[in-house]
């Protein structure tokens, strides 16, 4: 019971100055551009407001940290959960993304993704999990050209690399007959 006091408590000591209370907002710019980002209410106190965007559908590129000046802030205020979990669903759903089960919870994956995700774990022969909007896998991938026949042994040592053997021995008999050759001038 102490150790678990111990770590919670650790974990509570060990985050950044200012995550504590990092929060969404909704800035809007004097240029009249809106973005979404998660800062701490200290950062709006400073010159430079450092802002993480919160727009996770982009990729890394979506939670870039970008530098504001304090000056070219027009308005601000907190985005209610309930509005950030349905700009979220709506950013994710125009961009292509789907909602999908994982183990820790739901989550947001482009389809293309999803998709790739899927015909990788039928070539790699793994159970086929459930589509998120119920459709039944699609068929299974058909088995690469120069695979071998079910029940046909692979080929042996000598039959796969029988004529590189050949040719490294007719270099290096040619290379021997041809120092023969100068040694002898």
């Amino acid at each position: 019971m102490w150790i678990a006091g111990l770590l919670i408590a650790a974990a509570a000591l060990s985050q950044a100055p200012g995550q504590a209370d990092a929060h969404t907002w909704v800035i809007t710019k004097k240029n009249g551009e809106r973005m979404f980002g998660v800062a701490a209410e200290d950062q709006f106190k400073t010159m430079i407001v450092k802002v993480r965007r919160d727009e996770p559908w982009l990729g890394p590129a979506g939670g870039d940290e970008v530098s504001i000046r304090a000056k070219d802030i027009e308005d601000r205020y907190l985005e209610p959960a309930g509005a950030r979990r349905d700009r979220i669903r709506k950013g994710w759903e125009e961009h292509g993304g789907i909602e999908i089960e994982t183990a820790n919870g739901p989550g947001w994956v482009l389809k293309e993704e999803y998709e790739l995700a899927e015909k990788a774990r039928r070539m790699a022969g793994a159970a086929p999990v459930p589509s998120p909007d119920g459709t039944p896998p699609a068929d299974e991938v058909a088995p690469a050209e120069n695979a071998p026949a079910p029940g046909v042994s692979p080929p042996g040592f000598l039959s796969q690399w029988g004529v590189h053997l050949g040719i490294a021995a007719a270099a290096t008999a040619l290379l021997a007959l041809v120092a023969r050759t100068l040694i002898l001038l």
